[in-house]
């Protein structure tokens, strides 16, 4: 490492200067001691990713100063917005996850009751490993860990002392959704179509891409990070006999809503998390400055939605 390129780390600073820094920047604070206290339980650095967008974007350059009229209550607005849409998020997402795992464990458990424990029921480049990050023996490794990690569950430790292995039923319930998406992308080609058939998706291939990309999303989620307008790294496959996703962009969080909302319709069709998604879009808190938008979560119009 070549510690002469480094830069040192920015140095420590009281609440009271962090506040005065973004004043000089040019945003306004209309209750410093509400600011003081909401900076010692909110993170600067947490903050700074809500701020970011309110800062003046020159030649596709972000300078430090802020827009005009940027208020720090509009960065609490957008943050708080977040919040809530992350908690709906999780909300869709436990559904999902777990009529997930139910709908592998019964259709695999059809062929053995520790089917996942034989490489011979996976399909062969799953097996091979043609890919070094997903293949069957580091799915099985991981598997194994998160075991291990529950064995002081009382039903775990149960099947272990009493069967040896854990059925499939059982062992679903250790996998994260991460092991759970790689080991539904590992089935056999009939096995897979069945599973996602089951949740109007033709192409096995896409819902598998689908269950990755809610993987990260869930992630994101699960440690509080922004979600609202990120861009998505894991992007799932288009599927254009889908409407809302074939015109929405796959790297934005919108086009994941529509596909979380689609299976919430097949899981619990009488769900109204649709209707609260929609209200909360409907109490979007744009700035004075209209720094930020909907748009900027990849919202297009309502008839997608």
């Amino acid at each position: 490492m070549n510690l002469l390129n480094k830069q040192s780390c920015k140095p420590w600073q009281s609440f009271e200067k962090q506040i005065a820094l973004l004043e000089n920047r040019g945003m306004i604070f209309e209750d410093k001691t509400d600011a003081i206290h909401i900076l010692s339980q909110v993170n600067y650095y947490r903050l700074s990713g809500y701020w970011y967008p309110f800062r003046q974007l020159i030649n596709n350059t972000r300078e430090n100063n802020f827009y005009k009229d940027t208020k720090f209550t509009d960065v609490l607005n957008i943050y708080n917005f977040d919040k809530k849409l992350r908690m709906l998020c999780l909300e869709a997402l436990e559904v999902i996850e777990m009529s997930v795992r139910t709908n592998i464990a019964y259709n695999f458990g059809r062929i053995s009751p520790v089917a996942h424990l034989d490489k011979n029921n996976f399909d062969q480049k799953f097996v091979q490993g043609e890919s070094k990050q997903i293949n069957y023996e580091s799915w099985l490794k991981k598997y194994k860990y998160q075991i291990r990690r529950s064995n002081k569950s009382p039903f775990i430790k149960h099947h272990i002392a009493t069967y040896e292995d854990l059925p499939i039923w059982v062992g679903v319930e250790v996998m994260d959704f991460g092991s759970l998406s790689v080991l539904y992308s590992g089935l056999k080609g009939r096995q897979k179509k069945q599973i996602s058939q089951s949740y109007g998706v033709d192409n096995p291939n896409v819902f598998g891409s689908w269950l990755k990309s809610l993987n990260y999303i869930r992630n994101i989620c699960a440690h509080h990070a922004r979600l609202w307008n990120i861009n998505i790294d894991v992007v799932a496959k288009v599927d254009s006999r889908f409407l809302g996703l074939s015109s929405a962009d796959n790297k934005r969080l919108f086009f994941y809503l529509i596909m979380m909302k689609h299976l919430l319709a097949v899981i619990e069709p009488n769900s109204t998390w649709d209707r609260k998604v929609e209200d909360l879009f409907h109490k979007f808190p744009t700035p004075t400055n209209k720094a930020i938008k909907l748009n900027d979560i990849g919202f297009s119009t309502w008839q997608d939605w």
